[in-house]
């Protein structure tokens, strides 16, 4: 066979390798785009707010996309409401259960705006495992000055906090009901990691955030929506939050401050946090004076006996009655989380 008739039979190939994948991602990409607007239509049939301008198929020839212009996603229990200039999903046609998905502007509110904060880019991954676990990765990717993540409400915070850069992942269990003690059933398991950030302008030690790290997950009977009255039943019927590590660093120089924490908290009969939590503390001194001077601990006694503490202290916390108490000792009050 001649070099020239060789060369002919590797381009026919070439091109019908070409023209099978292309008719086989114009069905995936129109599946999806189909897929994607039922998923709304019935999201606004179960009274989920859901506003959008056009839905664009693109990323030829090695994505999927489809975009979304002044995206908006609100549910009626007002859980959640999220807005964003632009989004898009992400996915290819190999990885079909995997989406990635890059908001731009995005304007977050949560648990009816008691929590609200904004970001100039993020960016998530969800996909399903074949145990039927969902797996979501949320990350604020780094702007110039480092600081587009900017949280303006949240219970206790008094000036708006900007971070440098975070990373949000939970898997969420599937929603079934089996095992002998519905109390102790799996809703979530989730991790927060957060490289560093500053609450107001950053000058004063306590306004300086070195790091912070939290994993634990969600147990009860399962959450439907996060209204008042679902919160109270989640937390009458045995609800917790499980924190398994809490790893925090605050301070600037020599002002450096670490504990790291571990325990169980919920929600009690006035709205009020509830719970208990182990901490070590690697200079008690030093993060008596840091929490001092952001007010965030204002009752002499408990004050001074957390400076009488030698380093690497062991502390014990119960959190009740809007309180934070160290044995007996009043260590401050905490706001309510649930109005």
């Amino acid at each position: 066979m001649s070099m020239k008739l060789n060369i002919k039979y590797v381009v026919l190939i070439m091109v019908l390798i070409a023209v099978v994948y292309t008719g086989v991602r114009s069905t995936v990409i129109t599946n999806a785009e189909r897929t994607v607007r039922t998923m709304l239509r019935d999201w606004q049939s179960d009274g989920i707010r859901v506003a959008y301008s056009g839905l664009k198929q693109g990323g030829f020839p090695y994505r999927i996309e489809l975009s979304m212009e002044n995206f908006r996603l609100k549910d009626k229990a007002a859980t959640y409401d999220i807005q964003a200039d632009h989004i898009t999903l992400i996915s290819h046609v190999w990885t079909p259960d995997h989406w990635m998905i890059h908001a731009e502007n995005a304007q977050v509110k949560l648990l009816d705006g008691s929590i609200r904060f904004t970001d100039e880019t993020l960016m998530a991954s969800l996909r399903q495992q074949e145990d039927g676990k969902w797996v979501l990765v949320i990350d604020s990717s780094d702007s110039a000055d480092g600081s587009d993540f900017t949280l303006t409400h949240f219970p206790g915070l008094r000036q708006k906090f900007t971070a440098v850069n975070w990373v949000f992942s939970t898997v969420l269990m599937p929603d079934d009901t089996t095992g002998s003690n519905l109390y102790e059933k799996n809703i979530a398991d989730f991790r927060l990691q957060l490289a560093g950030g500053q609450i107001g302008d950053g000058t004063a030690p306590h306004e300086r955030i070195l790091g912070l790290e939290v994993s634990g997950s969600l147990t009860g009977t399962g959450l439907q929506a996060w209204r008042n009255t679902d919160l109270r039943n989640w937390s009458g019927n045995g609800g917790l939050f499980d924190i398994r590590a809490f790893n925090l660093a605050v301070g600037s120089g020599k002002n450096t401050a670490a504990l790291g924490a571990n325990g169980t908290l919920s929600l009690g009969d006035r709205g009020y946090p509830l719970g208990s939590m182990s901490v070590k503390v690697q200079d008690p001194t030093v993060l008596a004076d840091i929490l001092k001077s952001g007010g965030l601990i204002t009752h002499g006694d408990a004050l001074n006996t957390l400076k009488t503490l030698p380093e690497k202290s062991d502390i014990s916390l119960i959190i009740q009655g809007g309180g934070l108490l160290m044995g007996d000792q009043l260590l401050a009050r905490l706001p309510k989380v649930m109005r």
